[in-house]
């Protein structure tokens, strides 16, 4: 039954929402309501979102709970991400007790006390936007990238990796601009690129056999419970996070 209500609200949100936006190219005074509807779209992702990680992190003690989030995605119907995928990824990073980077400042100081590593690799092209101090990651996940990046580099692929470690001062930015819905205004709704295990592997220069080798090599290492990944359509991109290994 909630099911169903909150589907029939997001429908009249989004029938709302397509109304405002055509409004908004016609009057200048239109554009509040735009916005307003903009406002309570998010707010209606965040009540899911923090409702799917509650209910997971409560969970966190049952066994197969981990297992399950695993399951959650080599199950799934599509790489694509959703919000419930969304919330699981978060919930795992609680799970394994990873905290937020809040500034570079401190993402620095995680590199100067060997908590983050620098990425590098002949089989890693980097973006010019991307700054030198932000190619960094956790230990176990800069060692999962540097491997990935040599499987695919046997294969003549080079990986375009377009985002490592954030902090939150700068998810909240991306967020602002439509960027992600992990906006870390609260903890239950902050993306993992913030705690120094996730990144991005930009799918624009593959080919479509080089994209197809490098989803069959994440999926494969996601069914033994290494990573969790989706491939974003709107930014065109793998985006992976790389829980601790466990015992």
């Amino acid at each position: 039954m909630e099911e169903s209500i909150m589907h029939s609200l997001l429908v009249l949100l989004f029938s709302l929402l397509f109304m405002g936006y055509a409004d908004a190219h016609k009057a200048p005074h239109k554009r509040s309501s735009y916005a307003q509807l903009m406002r309570l779209v998010q707010v209606q992702k965040d009540i899911r979102v923090r409702e799917f990680v509650t209910d997971c992190i409560m969970r966190r003690y049952v066994d197969g709970a981990r297992a399950e989030i695993f399951t959650l995605f080599t199950e799934a119907t599509t790489l694509h991400g959703s919000l419930e995928k969304l919330s699981h990824e978060i919930c795992l990073a609680a799970y394994d007790d990873l905290p937020r980077f809040e500034t570079q400042k401190d993402i620095a100081r995680a590199v100067a006390e060997g908590t983050l590593h620098a990425v590098e690799s002949l089989h890693i092209a980097w973006p010019e936007g991307l700054p030198v101090e932000r190619r960094v990651l956790r230990v176990w996940a800069h060692a999962y990238l540097t491997n990935l990046a040599r499987r695919a580099g046997a294969e003549g692929i080079t990986l375009r990796v377009t985002s490592l470690t954030r902090p939150v001062e700068l998810q909240k930015s991306l967020a602002r601009r439509g960027a992600t819905p992990a906006h870390c205004n609260e903890p239950l709704v902050c993306g993992t690129h913030a705690t120094g295990a996730a990144f991005d592997i930009s799918t624009r220069t593959l080919s479509v056999s080089e994209r197809s080798w490098i989803a069959n090599e994440l999926m494969t290492d996601m069914k033994e419970s290494r990573i969790l990944f989706i491939l974003e359509a709107r930014g065109a991109h793998f985006h992976i996070f790389v829980p601790k290994p466990q015992p």
